[in-house]
């Protein structure tokens, strides 16, 4: 065992991730608004009869499909409904249930009513289910469960529920057999709930949640654009690409006229070395011009005002685009990525062997730091395949990483590298570099973190490398702090604390249930750390996200500090000031 070097040291304060997250840099809020005005659309091929009343009374009004009502309220098989001035009553089968955007409905949250679980599984035919009371200030005769949709900023689903009298208190098992997750979409989810009561809708609660499974892209308008390359780069798939050539040197995109393209992404299956960036007015005239030099998988442009269209020019050998996506004005920010370069400083270094070991093996060490305003960068070692380079940028850009990962691109587990940790070694260093050691060194002295992390010893499950990395780093933080190491080509860097995952001799427990934002209780590490590893899609056949079990993501142990050790043992950067 290494020993851990003392320094006396003040305790500066036991409260240290309270300060830290109350100023906390991201936002964990919804989109969804203040309420809903409840409507009908009469269903495609029917033509509905809108009645005085339930029942076989006089038909008012005759509608044609797609016509569009005010919803009022449910009454046994029928909706009230509202027309032009007129009421009325249209069986529940004749048309479709929405809603839109409203805001003078009243607000009336009370009572200990929540979700039993905030993050159910569409692959199951798992029920949404609620817990506690949901109470009303006055008598509720019908309930509508709306789901706002946080990827396409849009009124999903409602579901109605009429109670057999109407109640001013409801317990959460009434609701049992109302939703199947598999009735919703998979992705973040706002449900609102809202009652009619005699003085009209109410807002009883608003609820957040997650529907795990395969989601669906964010709301974009590509598909109005005009490509000069067109018939690959609207597809979501990596392996239907554009290759810069002589012919065709440049690819144009031209944008909906009125739609104000707000952002572009540009998704590379190969990254090119540069890409001059050319903006063009409504009659080809130049605009402005940058050049975008990031060797990101994904990078992102703002096009200036009054931009018609965008001409890239990329160069490199190899490069090839896979997916273009344009979005408007307003977009679902927490899911379209729009990666920073890693600043010349960072605070937290995370070292993970393969891409999803990050949330596996580290749980929420990504979203409560990120949340917390630390500078957070995490390197893979191996190369997984590019579909796995695009999970790990969905995962982490959920998890609230907002700095592209550097992919060091090693060799991953082949046969040969799996029987001995040597073998490993000589693999990586025969593949990628003189010294894989030396290109560690000089990865911590160019970004120089207080704090780096990685693998267990042991390789969590014995994985070789898992355990070559857990090898590699702590030599690697030791050898930057050397100024006789590399010192032609790098200056010398000390790291202050180094921690192993499961080490046992110095380990501290840290806390992924607590929530990043007191705007949102949902919102905590371990909730994001699921929804970051359901990205993984690839790797759920394998793994699952269980946290407290064998592979403890809590569990992390000090190996090595300049600070002297840990007291508190719930934060890994105390006594770092």
């Amino acid at each position: 065992m290494k020993a851990i070097r003392i320094i006396l040291f003040t305790v500066l304060s036991a409260l240290f991730l309270a300060a830290a997250c109350a100023l906390a840099e991201y936002s964990y809020t919804s989109s969804c608004p203040q309420s809903f005005r409840l409507q009908g659309i009469v269903n495609a091929g029917d033509e509905a009869a809108m009645r005085s009343s339930p029942g076989k009374s006089k038909a008012v009004a005759s509608l044609k499909p797609g016509t569009v009502v005010r919803v009022t309220g449910i009454e046994d098989k029928y909706f009230r409904v509202e027309l032009e001035g007129n009421e009325g009553y249209v069986r529940t089968n004749r048309i479709r249930l929405t809603a839109s955007a409203w805001k003078d409905t009243p607000e009336a949250f009370s009572g200990t009513f929540a979700l039993e679980r905030t993050m159910p599984s569409r692959a199951e035919s798992n029920r949404i289910t609620f817990s506690g009371e949901l109470r009303a200030p006055a008598p509720v005769s019908s309930f509508f469960f709306i789901f706002w949709d946080e990827r396409q900023l849009a009124v999903e689903s409602v579901f109605p529920y009429l109670p057999a009298q109407p109640v001013s208190e409801i317990d959460g098992s009434a609701f049992y057999d109302l939703i199947n997750a598999s009735q919703v979409s998979a992705g973040r989810k706002t449900l609102v709930i809202q009652g009619t009561t005699e003085n009209g809708q109410v807002v009883l609660a608003r609820l957040f949640l997650y529907i795990s499974g395969n989601e669906a892209e964010p709301a974009h308008i590509t598909g109005q654009c005009t490509f000069s390359y067109p018939w690959s780069l609207a597809d979501d798939r990596l392996n239907t690409v554009w290759k810069p050539d002589e012919k065709e040197p440049s690819l144009t995109v031209g944008f909906p006229e009125g739609a104000g393209a707000a952002l572009v992404t540009l998704e590379w299956s190969v990254p090119p070395e540069s890409c001059a960036v050319r903006y063009l007015d409504a009659g080809g005239a130049l605009l402005s011009e940058e050049t975008l030099a990031t060797g990101f998988y994904l990078d992102s442009l703002e096009p200036v005002s009054g931009a018609a269209s965008v001409r890239i020019t990329p160069e490199g050998k190899g490069c090839a685009l896979a997916t273009v996506r344009v979005y408007p004005e307003r977009y679902a920010s927490f899911a379209v990525q729009k990666w920073e370069p890693l600043p010349e400083k960072v605070d937290l270094m995370l070292f993970s062997t393969h891409q999803d070991d990050e949330v596996l093996f580290f749980g929420g060490m990504i979203p409560w730091y990120s949340a917390a305003g630390k500078t957070v960068a995490v390197t893979y070692m191996t190369n997984c395949g590019r579909g796995r380079y695009r999970e790990a940028l969905d995962g982490l850009w959920t998890a609230g990483l907002k700095y592209h990962p550097v992919f060091l691109g090693w060799a991953d587990g082949t046969e040969e590298m799996q029987s001995r940790v040597e073998n490993a070694y000589n693999i990586w260093r025969r593949d990628n570099t003189p010294d894989p050691l030396l290109d560690l060194v000089r990865l911590i002295r160019r970004y120089r973190p207080e704090v780096v992390v990685t693998h267990d010893f042991d390789g969590e499950y014995g994985n070789i490398q898992h355990r070559l990395t857990a090898k590699l780093i702590p030599e690697a933080a030791e050898l930057a702090a050397d100024p006789a190491y590399d010192a032609d080509f790098s200056t010398p860097w000390t790291v202050k604390k180094c921690y192993i995952h499961l080490y046992k001799e110095t380990e501290i427990m840290l806390d992924w249930d607590r929530p990043l934002s007191p705007e949102n209780p949902v919102f905590t590490p371990r909730f994001l750390a699921e929804e970051a590893y359901d990205k993984h899609r690839t790797q759920h056949v394998f793994y699952t996200m269980k946290i407290g079990e064998l592979y403890d993501n809590r569990c992390f142990g000090l190996y090595s500090s300049a600070v002297g050790p840990d007291i508190l043992k719930n934060d890994l950067f105390e006594n770092i000031p």
